[in-house]
């Protein structure tokens, strides 16, 4: 996983959202050279860039509605998921 190879803890003091099937998706602010879809660190991880399209608490899809986890700040990307290390 990659938070235990980084050392890492999930930085839940971000703002985020709670989806559909049991999504959580939290935002953070980006490094000025990421493109819109970024590579994929891991597994189940996605990372999106100025000019993407994400969900916020309040959307709501065929799938389901999407609800806040934490309504905080959103926050810088930790240095391990801005990082351009990626795993193939």
């Amino acid at each position: 996983m990659l938070l235990d190879e980084c050392g890492a803890r999930l930085p839940v003091e971000t703002y985020g959202v709670g989806g559909p099937g049991g999504r959580m998706q939290y935002y953070f602010t980006h490094p000025p050279q990421c493109p819109p879809t970024a590579p994929v660190p891991t597994w189940h991880v996605k990372v999106r860039c100025a000019g993407s399209f994400v969900p916020a608490a309040g959307s709501v899809t065929a799938e389901g509605a999407y609800t806040p986890l934490h309504d905080g700040p959103v926050l810088d990307a930790p240095a391990w998921l801005a990082s351009p290390r990626r795993r193939p």
